[in-house]
């Protein structure tokens, strides 16, 4: 065999397995990896704050789980104990927290209202109102242009706060708004269940009363709340003390669409694929986690291992596993 066609030969055979080599590299080791089931991608929601926390449990759906990775060890960088914290901790663009706080009647000169703290801890500003322990306002809500939302339910008020601490307008609700939750679509409009009487409230993020729809059965005192599907266009409510476990409101057309369960639940999550997740109990009586489809069909249920329908703020991670309170850990 000539010289030539010899290594030609060889050159072609080398280039074949390095192109199975590389194929192989890029599939087992760069390529991009198949998700597992379950994974939960990011849900856009261009009227909340870009922060990694710009309001309670983080996003409309409730899941608890920010975009942000967390630092791999736990220091304590500062602590403030002089503040009296009624509500859950929001972060603005900024890395300011807001929260409100109540009045305590042994501390010297007691005030009250949304406090802004600068990330070093120091103090920054405080819009005063009454806020008192029996009439715990709601957790603040940061808007894409900063403005930080929060109740007044001493004198059914909603307020809409500025970044520098003026307000920006308030308005009337017609009850009382308690709920730990407040939410919004993805145009900006604001959610909320007021009590006495009990009602969903909508608001536009100018300022005006939209719609006020009563219902009974909508849960609306504290620690509680409502999520949103991800289209923006569902609230899933949860249900009174008499149940039902959680109500799927479209706010579109202002009617609900199906309820589920007998007894009341708490907040629900609302994953990337639209499920939700609820705890209430079963026709047993037994305390269950439910994953539901968005038509309100029951996908599965696991039975807990307390019976209290009190379990809250339970989490769902990037992959889909669901966390659970109380000491205990439920993976799915």
């Amino acid at each position: 065999m000539p010289k030539s066609i010899s290594f030609r030969l060889f050159s072609f055979v080398l280039f074949l397995l390095s192109y199975i080599l590389f194929l192989a590299y890029s599939e087992e080791g760069t390529g991009p990896k198949p998700k597992p089931a379950g994974y939960q991608e990011y849900v856009p929601w261009p009227s909340l704050a870009n922060s990694p926390w710009p309001m309670y449990r983080h996003d409309p759906q409730n899941t608890g789980r920010s975009n942000e990775v967390a630092p791999v060890e736990f220091v304590v960088d500062w602590a403030i104990d002089s503040f009296f914290v009624a509500s859950g901790v929001a972060i603005g663009e900024d890395s300011t927290l807001y929260f409100v706080e109540i009045l305590y009647w042994e501390k010297e000169n007691p005030k009250s209202g949304l406090v802004a703290v600068n990330f070093d801890g120091s103090f920054k500003w405080r819009y005063e109102f009454p806020a008192y322990n029996k009439r715990e306002p709601s957790s603040p809500l940061i808007a894409t242009d900063g403005t930080i939302y929060t109740s007044f339910p001493y004198e059914n008020k909603f307020l809409a706060i500025n970044p520098d601490g003026t307000l920006k307008w308030e308005v009337e609700t017609g009850s009382r708004v308690l709920q730990t939750v407040i939410n919004v679509d993805k145009e900006g409009t604001l959610y909320m269940i007021g009590l006495y009487p009990s009602a969903l409230i909508a608001i536009s993020k100018d300022g005006r009363l939209l719609w006020s729809a009563e219902n009974e059965n909508f849960q609306a005192q504290s620690l509680e709340g409502m999520s949103f599907s991800t289209n923006g266009k569902i609230l899933y409510i949860p249900g009174d003390n008499d149940g039902p476990g959680v109500l799927a409101y479209d706010v579109t057309t202002q009617s609900e669409k199906w309820r589920f369960g007998n007894t009341a639940s708490r907040i629900p999550i609302v994953d990337s694929q639209d499920n939700i997740y609820v705890v209430s109990n079963d026709d047993s009586l037994n305390t269950c986690l439910f994953s539901l489809d968005k038509s309100g069909q029951i996908r599965w249920k696991t039975v807990l291992k307390w019976n209290d329908l009190s379990v809250s703020n339970f989490t769902i991670d990037q992959n889909g596993n669901i966390y659970l309170g109380e000491g205990n850990l439920i993976l799915h």
